[in-house]
């Protein structure tokens, strides 16, 4: 009898345990390393054949990151974004300013852009 009792209460306990308000996988994943996970589509609005992904870990701010995707693409989807520093993607390999032309995406912002990724540069503050 004492048993059974003891194994009522070892039950009930382990079905009372409930995990902290407020906590989530997303919100934990936020602590880990920066860094940006983006998926390649064939079309020009981030709708089409979903062509490749990758993720860009936040290197040192300034480091130019060529980008290297086989197959053809139009248009890449940022789905996740856990950056600190804002993410310059050129159309161009080699990082350059002067040429191609490039879209600046903010830390936390996740949407589509029409244009292809032919190098990236996470930026200083």
């Amino acid at each position: 009898m004492q048993f059974a009792t003891s194994l009522v209460s070892l039950v009930l306990a382990a079905a009372s345990v409930r995990a902290a308000p407020g906590t989530s996988v997303k919100a934990a994943a936020r602590q880990e390393t920066p860094r940006v996970y983006v998926k390649f589509f064939s079309d020009n609005a981030c709708l089409g054949t979903w062509v490749e992904d990758t993720v860009w870990v936040q290197n040192p701010t300034d480091t130019c990151l060529d980008v290297n995707i086989p197959e053809g693409y139009n248009s890449f989807l940022v789905v996740d974004n856990y950056d600190t520093t804002t993410l310059r993607v050129f159309s161009l390999n080699g990082c350059n300013t002067n040429t191609g032309n490039y879209v600046d995406i903010a830390p936390g912002v996740e949407q589509c852009y029409a244009q292809h990724a032919g190098s990236v540069e996470f930026l200083s503050s």
